[in-house]
């Protein structure tokens, strides 16, 4: 694995993640 594979995989993550708390306002909230 390359490490500009690694770095793709790690930004794509960090957006899921960033979606999830923003779509879930009982997450914001706690």
């Amino acid at each position: 694995m390359n490490s500009s594979a690694i770095l793709y995989f790690e930004m794509e993550c960090s957006i899921i993640i960033g979606l999830l708390f923003f779509k879930s306002p009982s997450i914001n909230k706690a």
